[in-house]
């Protein structure tokens, strides 16, 4: 062949490229390129700029061939250990893309699992972040160490509940992992699953013993958690499990402010279904209605709307969800709630209207929106010559704004 060629012309086995990678890092996937090159005296110990020698990367292409000749050579031995600029070895990289044959083999040469990356992340980690259970299996009968933390806090537990199998998070709780370990963030493996939306994840923590009502650093249960990104599916799980449907987090935020904040109707539905209390107030004084009109979410408006939401409650600066929508650019919103009663001239901060706020917003990139608010209040029969506290009418905003049509 022609590395054979260009070898018996003397080309240069200990050659480097521009990344300091030597033939034998370019041959990694390839088995009988790697013997040639080994034969002709290439180092499997030589690394590149970044730290990485050619096991490196045989172990993250999982060719065992390839690995059966490298480690049969004279400077292998000291290569299985060797970490790169990351301080990862070979074997987190069998691990992260699960080369179970790659990892026996690495194991049987000396490979150590308890080797930790800059992320203080051991192999361990990595198998179970990505879900690979034979790796998995393999490590703990090496003698792995469950309750392992990196830098983060995050054991193997709470990777494997980012997406891994049910299986696989038995399998760790059966060789000692901590159910109720906590990262720096406060999240147990039950909110790093419920976070993901990993339904059959959450099954199982839950049949395990979690607990759905565990808050983290800043108040969040696992049904905040849900309610903001959006996993309906698990709100019955929670909700069984004893999850408090009215349970407050940070600045008394509950599970329905959070749905509501973040649009999810379907959410704030089962939520009240489940009894959820429709004007809980914040900190700030604002109800889940608040949330939602701030947003412009309409669909969310009208399932509070359907529940009873008090349209008069106001937050601490006084303004109504009415004063919120028109900020929010929304006109399905306002059209909403002055269809549910809201009062249109309610006064909001500083003796302001709906009127005042949505022709402050005149001067918006997306004028247009807050012009049909304007014109649905006019409609309405909305004060044109409202005086706030600061003697302002809306024309005074719609000028200070600088629009003319």
């Amino acid at each position: 062949g022609v590395c054979a060629l260009l070898l018996a012309r003397g080309g240069c086995v200990h050659a480097l490229d521009a990344y300091g990678r030597t033939p034998l890092h370019a041959a990694s996937a390839h088995a009988d390129v790697v013997s040639l090159l080994l034969s002709h005296g290439a180092r499997v110990d030589a690394q590149t700029e970044f730290g990485q020698t050619a096991l490196h990367g045989a172990a993250r292409s999982g060719r065992i061939d390839v690995l059966h000749a490298m480690l049969s050579s004279g400077s292998a031995a000291r290569s299985v250990l060797e970490s790169d600029l990351y301080d990862e070895t070979p074997l987190h990289e069998a691990c992260r893309f699960g080369h179970a044959q790659v990892v026996s083999l690495l194991l049987k040469a000396g490979a150590r699992h308890t080797t930790a990356n800059k992320a203080s992340r051991r192999p361990l980690h990595e198998a179970a972040r990505n879900g690979h259970s034979d790796v998995v299996r393999l490590l703990l009968n090496a003698g792995a160490d469950t309750q392992c933390a990196d830098s983060e806090g995050n054991s193997p537990m709470h990777d494997a509940a980012q997406g891994g199998s049910p299986e696989l998070a038995a399998m760790l709780l059966s060789a000692g992992a901590a159910l109720h370990a906590t990262n720096q963030h406060g999240h147990m493996p039950l909110h790093v699953a419920t976070r993901e939306g990993c339904e059959d994840m959450v099954r199982k923590l839950l049949e395990a013993g979690a607990d759905a009502r565990a808050a983290a650093n800043h108040g969040e249960s696992p049904l905040h958690m849900a309610a903001r990104c959006g996993h309906v599916g698990l709100m019955p799980l929670l909700l069984a499990s004893g999850a408090d449907v009215d349970g407050q987090a940070a600045l008394a935020w509950t599970p329905l402010h959070f749905a509501a904040r973040h649009g999810h109707d379907d959410i704030a539905t089962a939520l009240l279904s489940a009894n959820a209390t429709v004007d809980a107030r914040t900190n700030f004084g604002r109800t889940p209605l608040h949330e939602a009109s701030m947003f412009g979410f309409a669909a969310v408006v009208e399932v509070l709307l359907q529940r009873g939401a008090d349209l008069a409650l106001t937050d601490m600066e006084g303004c109504a969800p009415l004063h919120k929508a028109a900020e929010s650019g929304s006109s399905e919103t306002v059209a909403l709630l002055l269809g549910a009663g809201a009062q249109i001239e309610a006064r909001g901060k500083h003796g302001r209207t709906a009127l005042h706020y949505s022709a402050e917003w005149m001067g918006h990139q997306e004028s247009n929106r807050y012009r049909e608010i304007v014109a649905l209040l006019l409609e309405r029969g909305a004060d044109v010559n409202a005086v706030s506290a600061f003697g302002d009418t809306p024309l005074h905003e719609a000028a200070r704004a600088g629009h003319t049509t």
